[in-house]
């Protein structure tokens, strides 16, 4: 039986998640592309919006510093979603080019939602003291404390280490 080329490939990395989710077998890995969708969209509505308003408030201002920030902007977000949106496009092209495994996309997507998990810690360590919330109680409350007393600066640390583990776990499985 022959399958048509629709489904044997996709165009763009828009058409990779629905391709990625049919392709594979893992219902983790579908539910990671739910949750990557749904946080890549989030992620772009809330960076698209910080874009206007930021270019709005520096309408007026003349070249210089003012005007570099919306490209920090999107580079930020770029660094946010990459990741993100990483693990359903290598899935999508292992699926596509060679026939994807079932562990290969459960470890991937274990490595996307640890990433996400990393951008979230990096969020609480790199949160500045006023908009810092309460500090829950048990368990939880001496994780955030211990948290909030790292170095602002160490908020980067979290989602690069993820970053590399969800490198790692590629290469572990491409051969």
């Amino acid at each position: 039986m022959c399958a048509s080329a629709s489904e044997t490939s996709y165009s763009g990395a828009i058409a990779a998640f629905p391709y990625a989710f049919r392709a594979s077998d893992s219902r983790l890995f579908k539910l990671y592309v739910l949750l990557g969708g749904l946080l890549t969209l989030g992620t772009t509505v809330v960076f698209g919006l910080g874009t206007v308003a930021l270019l709005g408030s520096i309408a007026g201002a003349s070249a210089g510093v003012f005007t570099f920030q919306p490209a920090l902007y999107l580079l930020v977000w770029l660094f946010t979603i990459a990741p993100v949106v990483a693990p359903i496009l290598l899935v999508a092209r292992r699926h596509r080019l060679h026939g994807g495994t079932v562990d290969y996309d459960r470890w991937i997507a274990l490595s996307g939602f640890l990433f996400v998990l990393a951008l979230y810690v990096g969020a609480l360590i790199a949160a500045p003291a006023g908009q810092r919330g309460a500090v829950p109680s048990g368990v939880f409350g001496s994780i955030v404390q211990f948290l909030y007393g790292l170095p602002r600066e160490a908020g980067a640390i979290p989602p690069l280490l993820a970053i590399v583990l969800m490198v790692v776990v590629h290469r572990l499985y491409t051969d």
